[in-house]
């Protein structure tokens, strides 16, 4: 699935927020589906730009065994 509206992200040291991104395109890849516990992992990875403009990179992002529910 395509990042396609953007997505904001605080960046995070020992709880203490350090840092804002503003992604404005990426991808988010489910690599499994487990049906019997009802998780899902997969990667990611996107790009965007800091509060000052710098231009930022996520890449390697990983997620595993988040429950999903029927909506």
């Amino acid at each position: 699935m395509a990042i396609a509206n953007g997505a904001d992200f605080n960046l995070l040291d020992s709880g203490a927020m350090v840092g804002h991104v503003r992604f404005g395109g990426g991808e988010i890849v489910i690599d499994k589906y487990d049906a019997a516990s009802k998780t899902i992992s997969g990667h990611f990875s996107a790009s965007g730009k800091d509060e000052t403009g710098k231009p930022e990179e996520l890449t390697g992002g990983r997620f595993s065994v988040i429950p999903v529910t029927a909506q």
